[in-house]
């Protein structure tokens, strides 16, 4: 089961498509739909797709890469099987099906009702003549719900990473917030120049207008602002902090055209007043794609780029931790899987962890590694990896600990995150800035786990959240086999969720008793409430810190793209006990939310398909002709006694505080930790 999100999906396709490797097999069941498509050794003559497969990548441009995805013809039985798979996906699984249609959502969020039905019917009716314009309105439709754990990505129309020169920012300078450019990547000449407009549009409306409809990531305008301009953010590989693209900037989506137009204002022009405006036009940079001669003509790319394979996918619930974290006799995994990475990815980055953690051993066993290139002007870099902590210089009793993503080895991050705020307490801090800054999630049991290092209890509970599946006769199915089997592990085990009333895992079958409720005039099963389940003994309940169980001594940074799990997480720092948070960026004098898409539960269609082949139930849907990232949220948590689903309560998303960048502050994340610090305890 696998996530895009990122916290994130725009930015985590980009990153996966720089290592796309296109098969040459399509699936059997399928092939009759195009036939046999060897790699040709010639260009023909007036085939886009064997033009594009000739050019060596440095000579691509958009118009290349838009010629060959327009030339594929809409082929009738691809759809119907696509459509026909994705209205039961989500008819019968996605938790939000009905309360997508809530009407009138209060701010910050600023999300129309979205009926997932009727859209996939819409298109079922639409006319259309090219396979590209089929599959955009799909993806269009999944974002239109604003929720980063939904998606439809087929790789066939996102297998090119495209990049704008310029990296944009909407500071606020001198009381007004404008657009500027972040950094002018053609030689710095336009850095900090003023974009007043874009394509001849007002720039920050046209920028609304764009990410409304193509972020797809969070309910509030201004996070979605915040995901398409430039962000810090913290590196694990270095533990250093860098300028990365935002979702305009960046994107594995077909820009709207071969170039952006801007018009700029810069204060370094030669003129009179030193004021100007310059209209400049800027084209699509084609950074990454396909491997060499993956493809060589049309049929070649819609067989090795497009068609799904007869290779087997991932495991429909990948195992998380290790084997000391299961505290359930018979528990074959837990739910809490890893909502961004397959079980042969994690394994991957829990090997790179253990190499990197040996080789920072061996640079202290030589006398210590150079920590220079980590500290930042007024913060020391005091011990980190996956997650960090800092001390500030200027006010050294207050501390950072910076949690990039959720998505960790538990049993190993866990006890690190411990052992580095000791360190900080060491040195004299007692106040804690949580820097939850462009977290997407992860791990949902490692949220519950996070606050229970700063709020400790006995009671797993207080940290965690009562939780719903959709309910029906498959999902009974699925369960029971699930129970029966103790070879096979699918998502739908029972026993990795707990009773609301004991707290203990589920011995029998959770979805046996399903609830009916009617949402917003439709009435569908649910199951019975469910405490999210995680296991207590990983962490080490000794250390206790000058800010333990102190609200007033925790203050969260974050910019509302703290996604997911680490949404949960935020929700339970503020709501359940009392901490404060501040949001930055977003729109100047508008309230920010402190995070997105806190649904919680992340399953691919493929992954449910596997778990009904892998338990032997009869599937009632197929997989998709085409390989593809469809995800949707399986579950729904609630806040406190709350009745209204969190990913739809507005009004526990609110930040207590919201800051503004300014052009320093987006540029130095330790004068940014500053500015926190001051509003929380000046």
């Amino acid at each position: 089961t696998t996530d895009t999100s990122t916290a994130t999906i725009h930015r985590t396709l980009g990153r996966r498509v720089q290592y796309l490797t296109a098969r040459k097999r399509a699936i059997k069941a399928i092939a009759a739909l195009v036939g046999s498509a060897p790699i040709s050794t010639t260009s023909p003559e007036g085939d886009p797709c064997g033009v594009l497969g000739h050019l060596p990548l440095n000579n691509v441009t958009v118009l290349h890469v838009s010629a060959c995805y327009k030339s594929i013809d809409f082929n009738q039985s691809v759809a119907k099987t696509t459509l026909d798979s994705l209205y039961t996906l989500y008819n019968d699984f996605f938790i939000f099906r009905d309360t997508a249609l809530t009407p009138n959502l209060t701010l910050p969020f600023t999300s129309p009702p979205v009926d997932i039905l009727a859209g996939l019917e819409h298109i079922r009716n639409n006319i259309y003549t090219t396979d590209y314009d089929f599959h955009t309105d799909l993806t269009l439709l999944a974002r239109s719900l604003n929720d980063a754990h939904v998606s439809y990505y087929p790789d066939c129309y996102n297998s090119f990473l495209f990049e704008q020169p310029w990296l944009l920012y909407a500071p606020v300078v001198k009381g007004q917030q404008s657009l500027r450019v972040y950094k002018d990547e053609l030689g710095g000449k336009y850095d900090d120049c003023e974009v007043l407009q874009i394509n001849e549009l007002d720039a920050l409306p046209y920028l609304q207008a764009w990410g409304d409809k193509n972020t797809g990531f969070s309910k509030d305008a201004g996070v979605r602002l915040n995901n398409m301009l430039v962000s810090q953010e913290y590196s694990t590989e270095t533990q250093t902090w860098g300028a990365v693209a935002g979702s305009f900037s960046r994107r594995v989506s077909l820009p709207e055209s071969e170039y952006v137009g801007y018009r700029v204002r810069c204060n370094h022009t030669n003129t009179s007043n030193g004021l100007d405006t310059e209209d400049i036009r800027l084209s699509w940079l084609v950074r990454a794609g396909p491997d060499p001669e993956t493809f060589t003509d049309k049929a070649s790319f819609l067989q090795n780029i497009c068609l799904a394979t007869t290779e087997p996918g991932p495991e429909p619930k990948p195992e998380l931790g290790t084997p000391e974290e299961d505290d359930s006799p018979r528990r074959k995994s837990s739910v809490f899987e890893s909502e961004l990475l397959t079980r042969n990815r994690r394994e991957e980055h829990i090997r790179e962890y253990t190499e990197k953690k040996e080789r920072l051993f061996r640079k202290r066993a030589e006398g210590g590694p150079d920590r220079s290139i980590q500290d930042l002007p007024d913060a020391t870099f005091v011990d980190g990896d996956i997650t960090a902590v800092y001390q500030l210089k200027s006010n050294p009793k207050i501390g950072v600990l910076v949690v990039p993503t959720m998505d960790v080895s538990i049993s190993t991050e866990v006890p690190a995150i411990q052992a580095r705020l000791a360190m900080l307490a060491d040195r004299g801090v007692t106040h804690i800035i949580i820097d939850t800054s462009g977290n997407g999630g992860g791990d949902i049991a490692f949220s519950s786990l996070l606050v229970n290092v700063f709020f400790p209890t006995t009671d797993k509970r207080t940290s965690s959240h009562l939780a719903r599946f959709r309910d029906s006769p498959t999902a009974i199915e699925l369960a029971g086999a699930d129970l029966a089997n103790n070879d096979v592990t699918t998502y739908f085990e029972s026993g990795a969720h707990a009773n609301k009333t004991t707290g203990k895992p589920f011995t029998s079958n959770l979805f046996s008793r399903p609830v009916t409720m009617d949402v917003n005039g439709r009435v569908a099963q649910y199951t019975d409430e469910f405490y999210m389940d995680y296991n207590l003994s990983v962490l080490d309940e000794t250390k206790i810190y000058p800010w333990t169980g102190h609200a007033s001594k925790i203050v969260i940074l974050t910019d509302g793209q703290c996604g997911s799990a680490c949404g949960m997480a935020s929700e339970l720092f503020v709501n359940r006990n009392g901490v404060k948070a501040v949001a930055v960026g977003g729109y100047t004098d508008k309230a920010l939310s402190m995070f997105s898409f806190a649904g919680a539960s992340v399953l691919g269609l493929q992954g449910i398909v596997d778990a009904f082949k892998s338990l032997g139930v009869p599937p009632t849907m197929a997989s998709l002709p085409y390989k593809n990232v469809v995800n949707i949220g399986m579950i729904e948590v609630y806040s406190g006694k709350d009745t209204i689903p969190l990913e739809y309560n507005p009004k526990r998303y609110i930040a207590a505080h919201r800051l503004d960048y300014t052009r320093e502050t987006a540029r130095n994340h330790d004068l940014l930790w500053g500015a926190v610090a001051e509003i929380a305890w000046s």
